[in-house]
């Protein structure tokens, strides 16, 4: 079992590093399941191949698209994956092939409401739509007078790599209202950002499997702990917390 105390000092005894290395071990060699975020039907690998090839996707697929990486960070708060986002994302990522930030922000204004905009993205959700709206408004600015994919995600890129949760309050994408740090750090992760969401998925993990009842920041200290002690990257760490939790915690068929 892990402590609060140890995470914020870095002391793991010899002991606590062994049982850290063991467990994600065991986690990571656990099959993904039917409901194991990201799952393809047929695909029983282990958890540890499937993260470990997530994290090269991250950025890759928003590399293509960051309009579309910033609207399946934002549907994705707070929903089953598998079923209510990801088919959607997909759709779009065949549809609007090299979408632009500007194009989106375009669109976003065509559309008005949450109510039309649900035949871009196939939600109706008023929430999530005005918070989509608020961050394609905040990069638009730094796009300047460039309107291509790869700019798009070489200025969000930037954003995510100088980013912090410690001055989230005063960033120009933490201060939306509405963006907790999971999605905070969800979009850092998408676009280049080495780190972890401290989402449902990964708290589970950590107090079920390690004893850990943790705050977002505590959750987010702990995964970075562990990457030094496992030598995993905190991302990779965060995926296998991620598809191990959804997919052992919630299975709805063997």
């Amino acid at each position: 079992m892990l402590t609060k105390s140890a995470i914020l000092d870095g002391a793991f005894s010899s002991q606590q590093k062994e049982f850290v290395k063991l467990k994600i071990k065991e986690l990571g060699d656990a099959k993904m399941t039917s409901t194991s975020h990201g799952y393809r039907e047929g695909e029983e690998r282990p958890i540890i191949d499937v993260a470990k090839e997530g994290e090269k996707r991250f950025a890759r697929t928003s590399r293509e698209s960051a309009a579309i990486g910033l609207m399946d960070v934002v549907l994705a708060a707070n929903r089953d994956y598998n079923r209510a986002v990801k088919p959607h994302v997909d759709a779009m990522r065949e549809r609007y092939k090299g979408l632009t930030i500007k194009q989106l922000q375009s669109m976003i204004a065509a559309a008005g409401s949450a109510s039309e905009f649900k035949k871009v993205w196939g939600h109706n959700d008023a929430r999530k739509f005005s918070i989509l709206r608020a961050v394609v408004n905040a990069f638009v600015p730094l796009l300047q007078e460039v309107d291509n994919t790869e700019h798009d995600y070489h200025i969000v890129s930037e954003w995510a790599k100088s980013a912090a949760v410690i001055t989230k309050s005063d960033d120009i994408i933490g201060r939306i209202p509405g963006i907790g740090t999971a999605t905070f750090q969800h979009l850092r992760m998408t676009f280049g950002a080495d780190t972890v969401k401290p989402d449902q998925r990964v708290k589970e993990v950590l107090e079920r499997e390690f004893g850990l009842k943790a705050s977002d920041r505590h959750a987010i200290l702990a995964v970075e702990q562990m990457s030094k002690i496992v030598g995993y990257s905190p991302l990779i760490i965060d995926q296998i917390f991620v598809k191990y939790g959804s997919g052992y915690y919630y299975r709805t068929r063997p």
